[in-house]
């Protein structure tokens, strides 16, 4: 069994193709209507029908949204559901797909809001009839933390940065800067952090030019930002 895109009467279509052992096509469906949707992972459900996840483009606008389809034995759908996380000019997409030891899905995709520089991995744990499941950030690694850094280049003259991030509950959290290498050379928090928006600035001065990273780290989450400094 194998997913992809084909390209038909003006847009991409997802298709889903079921093949026998020596790989030689059973039956191929294709999905899609106007918007644009592309099939990147697949597995097969208990009951022996499929879960595809993907893409599909906003007709207009420019924007794609996370694309789930449930379907049986044979192919045709059962169901399906977008996700996205909001935003202006929104790139949203699924790469792979799961199926966990509870029967609920697990999608690894990607999130770009506004500049190629800003994409994010985005995780989904998906019920069998498409809705999202519902966690404890407490518990489940603070799933709303947001790391961003401006300026993404710093100022030759001045050579400070600020990292804006923000977290949804209280938490004992880790914000550290780390070379190309991998290794530490600053540490900006190490404690408690308060829930909400917060700004930390790093004087990248006394540092040579190049690429660094930011890592922010709370519970069992980790997220990253690059940024580079000019000389």
């Amino acid at each position: 069994m194998f997913v992809g895109a084909a390209y038909q009467s003006g847009g991409f279509k997802s298709y889903l193709v079921r093949v026998d052992q020596d790989g030689d096509p059973l039956w191929t469906r294709v999905y899609g209507g106007s918007q644009w949707e592309t099939g990147n992972g697949v597995e097969q459900t208990s009951d022996g029908g499929f879960i595809v996840s993907g893409g599909k483009h906003r007709y207009g606008s420019g924007t794609s949204d996370v694309h789930l389809m449930r379907t049986d034995a044979l192919g045709d759908t059962m169901w399906t559901h977008t996700y996205w996380r909001g935003g202006v000019m929104a790139e949203d997409t699924a790469n792979s797909i799961i199926i966990t030891t509870d029967g609920d899905y697990v999608i690894a995709g990607e999130s770009e809001h506004g500049s190629g520089d800003n994409a994010d991995v985005w995780l989904l744990k998906i019920r069998d009839n498409g809705q999202v499941a519902r966690v404890d950030p407490s518990r489940a690694g603070y799933p709303g933390l947001q790391l961003r850094i401006s300026p993404l280049f710093t100022d030759p003259l001045v050579g400070l940065m600020h990292a804006h991030f923000e977290i949804p509950v209280p938490a004992e959290a880790t914000l550290t800067v780390h070379d190309v290498s991998g290794r530490q050379v600053e540490t900006l928090i190490a404690g408690r952090v308060p829930a909400g928006k917060h700004t930390i600035t790093w004087d990248a001065s006394r540092h040579s030019a190049g690429v660094f990273f930011f890592r922010l780290a709370t519970g069992n989450r980790v997220i990253g930002r690059k940024a580079t400094v000019l000389r």
